[in-house]
């Protein structure tokens, strides 16, 4: 069973070896144009959920009102910092964008996946706390 109350475990027991098989494969099946814009885009994504894991364990005990804003307004960063870096690759790099962007989405929707793991065995843990204060009552 994977320990989903700690996202630092989560995420090296599922995404980094997902990680390390797709990279390898990529790297001997794509040559070394792909993997390099693949890289930095799985990287842009690492980065990405890591700040929104940061910001939602500072804010999942307050408010409903506070964690839900927090949300919404990382999903708005998060698709400005997109563009903005997509947009960059384009014409400021060599990058091969499509490589960039495909990187950045496998990797982007596999770290979604354990975002919303560890999201979610947060409040499954605070439910159950609260049940057993009001049960010690």
């Amino acid at each position: 069973m994977i320990k989903t109350e700690s996202f630092p475990a989560l995420f090296l027991s599922v995404y980094a070896p997902i990680a390390v098989v797709a990279i390898t494969l990529l790297y001997f099946l794509g040559g070394a144009v792909y993997f390099e814009a693949a890289i930095w885009g799985a990287a842009l994504s690492v980065i990405l959920v890591w700040i929104t894991i940061l910001s939602i364990s500072s804010v999942i005990y307050s408010s409903f009102v506070k964690f839900q804003a927090l949300v919404m307004g990382g999903i708005l960063f998060r698709f400005f910092i997109v563009l903005f870096s997509s947009v960059a690759v384009h014409f400021f790099t060599d990058l091969h964008l499509e490589s960039f962007i495909a990187g950045l989405f496998i990797s982007y929707i596999l770290l979604q996946i354990l975002e919303i793991t560890y999201i979610q065995s947060r409040f499954r843990n605070m439910s159950n706390k609260d049940d057993e204060s009001e049960h010690d009552r």
